[in-house]
């Protein structure tokens, strides 16, 4: 199983007090042999960023740029040619899609991903179905609400 996190993820487990964003934090900080089963790509930290930022929150920059350094607990994903490649054929299919959201997918599909776990109503199982899309016919759209989680962190557990 691999799995990609997308950004809406990480600032749910990182800025929220609930307990969607309590088990989304333990699955991003479990400690596990992990061999790169969670995945992002490299521009997620940009999106990460910006809020921060905008309240100059240094103790969440810092906190976001360790999460998300080489070398650390997620596996960062480069966008590369192809992968902006993938994104266009996908929003080709998908007028209304958004080219971060096609990017993050397209590059779940490039790194090889079964799962992608998204917060984000506009991302649906069915953008993914159009004919010439088969890149994405094994990546499997998860919601993170409690069950799901649940079953993620149950299936880690060694």
């Amino acid at each position: 199983m691999r799995i990609y996190l997308d950004a809406n993820i990480f600032i749910r487990a990182m800025e929220k007090l609930d307990p969607v964003a309590s088990r989304l934090e333990a699955l991003i900080l479990a400690e596990m042999p992990r061999d790169g089963m969670l995945v992002t790509a490299e521009f997620t930290l940009s999106e990460l960023l910006v809020k921060p930022y905008r309240d100059q929150n240094a103790a969440l920059i810092l906190q976001y740029e360790d999460l998300l350094t080489e070398g650390g607990l997620i596996s960062l994903f480069p966008l590369t040619r192809p992968v902006y490649r993938l994104s266009a054929q996908l929003r080709a299919s998908n007028r209304g899609l958004k080219l971060p959201d096609a990017l993050h997918l397209a590059a779940a599909a490039a790194a090889g991903c079964s799962h992608f776990l998204t917060g984000d109503e506009g991302i649906r199982p069915s953008q993914l179905e159009a004919d010439g899309l088969d890149d994405f016919r094994d990546l499997a759209i998860l919601r993170p609400d409690l069950a799901t989680l649940d079953a993620l962190l149950k299936s880690l557990d060694p």
